[in-house]
């Protein structure tokens, strides 16, 4: 497309009826702005717009904060993002825009109200909608490093977990060490425990906190899914690993979970592995009751024992 050729699709007529509403926005914005800010919704969503257009207009968000405190009606700007944020005009936006947005939103709560809990909630959504923003991440990280927030620290480190703001391995450590300090009153939610299985491959020993934690707080059928889904995903993990791994699911449904047919695969699978496996050798013999895995726990049992005679 050569220069000043408008966008494919749509004619130059439109382009620059287009480009003459955006000037007579940002132009209807300033003049709000340096006047009185009766209207801190128009103001807002003119900025929602300018997003929409891919105009960050940085120090339009800050002079709209400006002119809050000038004119002494921050509950009245406050009010105004809480519904600006939550209203249709802002879904409509790109997740990126859509954080940005929240972020300008976060700075005002936080500059100028000096409301934390509210600063916090709309950098959690920004961080939702945008896992990889280093500095949202920082921010949230910063406020929730001190004691008894454990449990939240390792909360908002699942939100990442897929896309590390740093290096994985450093985040999965860190992520550790919050959560064994963590009571059995503390229960990192269902979903974060699943996300964090992203920074198992880098640091095995997060998916053992993980499943102690999970039984400590009478989630064994968590601690399980867990353990199946790292088996699943994390396929580079080393033999002596897999095989711990298997022996801790035997031991969940023979145990806790009292179901223990399904522990029939990895019975298979383990003493196909080595036959001298005492653990699932044991795990093989006790499933020789269930009627809807005898016959495949007989073969397993039978094999194994033909090749340690061999």
């Amino acid at each position: 497309m050569s220069e000043g050729e408008p966008p494919k699709g749509k004619s130059s007529s439109v382009t620059i009826a287009a480009e003459k509403a955006r000037t007579l926005r940002v132009e209807r914005l300033v003049a709000l702005l340096d006047k009185r800010l009766d209207l801190p919704i128009a103001a807002i969503d003119a900025l929602i717009a300018e997003a929409a257009e891919g105009e960050p207009q940085l120090p339009l968000w800050e002079k709209l904060h400006a002119a809050a405190a000038r004119d002494g009606v921050e509950a009245n700007v406050a009010d105004a993002y809480l519904k600006a944020v939550s209203g249709a005009r802002m879904r409509r936006l790109a997740a990126d825009a859509q954080a940005d947005v929240l972020v300008h939103a976060a700075d005002f709560f936080q500059g100028i109200r000096g409301d934390l809990e509210t600063t916090e909630q709309l950098l959690r959504r920004a961080l939702e909608l945008r896992p990889d923003r280093v500095d949202v991440f920082t921010r949230l990280e910063r406020r929730l490093e001190r004691p008894g927030e454990e449990r939240r620290l390792v909360e908002l480190h699942a939100v990442v977990a897929a896309t590390p703001p740093r290096e994985a391995k450093v985040l999965a450590t860190q992520t550790l060490n919050r959560l064994v300090l963590l009571g059995a009153k503390q229960a990192v939610a269902d979903d974060a425990c699943r996300k964090l299985l992203a920074l198992v491959p880098v640091n095995p020993k997060l998916l053992d906190a993980l499943e102690a934690h999970c039984r400590a707080t009478k989630r064994a059928a968590l601690a399980a899914e867990l353990v199946e889904r790292a088996l699943l995903e994390d396929d580079a993990a080393p033999a002596p690993i897999v095989t711990q791994r298997r022996h801790r699911l035997l031991d969940l449904y023979f145990g806790e979970l009292n179901t223990p047919s399904r522990a029939i695969d990895h019975v298979e699978l383990l003493l196909e592995r080595d036959p001298n496996d005492a653990v699932a050798f044991k795990g093989g013999e006790r499933l020789l009751g269930k009627s809807d895995v005898a016959s495949r726990a007989a073969s397993a049992v039978q094999k194994a024992r033909r090749a340690r005679s061999g």
